[in-house]
């Protein structure tokens, strides 16, 4: 679902490159792409009790792979944006369904835990790949890439029975009340939202604060390289932790520590400051994120509301991305950690006071599904 989203900077680089696009043209084609995938995600979140998983999979997963190899070979700015905004159509698609999927698990907390620890798992090699692609055959060798990729994604998706295990929960909370209380819905659009915003457009300004600070290339890639197998941590320790504590102490801890390693390594003294604290960053970061999906799910046993944190993680990085260029521009680098560290640490709160009102949501849930099965 978040394939596009993971290669968008190989793919502004392809089309800078290969197709002479200026960086703004590029930059607006990347923007489009991940604008429609949110919008197509709030589109999807309400109706997934009505959607054929099976079908909706097979179909998007089709057109992905379809505007995958269409991007390879396409040049002009026009064609490139309207398939990219398609491609982002689809995968919004792919990604809402899964998002909602792992929402009407009987435990979210472990079950996006587990799958975050999975893709980050399949996104460490997916980096270097990307790289030696575009290195080989420009734009074409980026997306034929990513067409067996998606391929290879798709038929994986397909043979998973995601389709019954979510008709069945569904089936087991049928005769509760599935509505979502309104202001724990508003509550978790808002926390997703600060952390979307706050964490996501950072990313692309890592080179620079290292740089500020002294650094060489090659010292920023060995520390960006090391968030890797520490974030794979952070989420194993999320699934570790979950329903041995109230979920509102992990929530709120961990996305408050988003906030403060977020401060940490942009105001690093030294480089191996900022390596421990980016390194820190990235952890408490990849145990935040399936909380937070998790806390949607309880909101919503259906997967609707995990749905929608999923559009408004993406909409808000988006968002995120031209914060920082901004924040940065009037204020500096400096001013947009202590924003972003506030941020996050409000989301944290405003996290924890939601998850008490909810403190047997998945009890219940876990009840009416062994009755359901029974």
């Amino acid at each position: 679902g978040i394939a596009g989203w993971n290669g968008s900077s190989f793919f502004l680089g392809a089309f800078i490159d290969s197709s002479g696009l200026g960086s703004d043209q590029a930059g607006l084609i990347a923007a489009i792409e991940l604008a429609v995938m949110g919008i197509t995600m709030l589109i999807v979140a309400p109706l997934v009790p009505r959607i054929n998983f099976d079908q909706a999979i097979r179909l998007s997963g089709a057109l992905i792979i379809a505007t995958q190899v269409a991007s390879a070979f396409l040049h002009e700015f026009e064609s490139l944006m309207a398939v990219r905004a398609l491609s982002g159509a689809a995968f919004g698609v792919v990604y809402g369904l899964i998002s909602a999927a792992g929402g009407a698990a009987v435990d979210p907390d472990k079950t996006f835990a587990r799958a975050a620890t999975i893709q980050l798992l399949i996104a460490m090699p997916m980096g270097p790949a990307l790289g030696a692609s575009m290195d080989a055959a420009g734009q074409l060798g980026v997306f034929m890439f990513m067409t067996g990729y998606c391929g290879l994604a798709w038929a994986v998706m397909i043979a998973l029975p995601l389709h019954r295990d979510v008709s069945r929960q569904h089936a087991a909370v049928a005769t509760a009340s599935t509505m979502p209380k309104v202001i724990a819905v508003i509550g978790v659009v808002l926390v997703t939202a600060l952390f979307g915003f706050a964490t996501n457009g950072l990313w692309f300004f890592v080179e620079r604060i290292g740089r500020t600070i002294g650094m060489s290339g090659v010292q920023i890639g060995i520390a960006m390289s090391t968030i890797g197998p520490f974030s794979m941590i952070g989420a194993f320790a999320a699934s570790a932790i979950t329903r041995r504590v109230h979920r509102a102490i992990p929530v709120g801890v961990s996305l408050a520590l988003v906030g403060v390693f977020t401060w940490l390594f942009i105001n690093a003294p030294t480089p191996l400051v900022f390596t421990f604290f980016l390194v820190a960053w990235g952890a408490s970061y990849w145990s935040a994120y399936p909380y937070i999906f998790g806390l949607a799910s309880a909101v919503d046993v259906q997967g609707r509301v995990a749905s929608m944190a999923g559009s408004t993680l993406i909409l808000s990085s988006a968002l995120g991305s031209y914060g920082v260029t901004y924040i940065d521009k009037h204020w500096g680098l400096a001013a947009y950690g202590a924003i972003t560290a506030s941020m996050c640490v409000a989301a944290g709160l405003l996290a924890a006071l939601v998850a008490l009102t909810l403190p047997d949501a998945r009890d219940k849930l876990s009840t009416l599904t062994a009755k359901a099965k029974a």
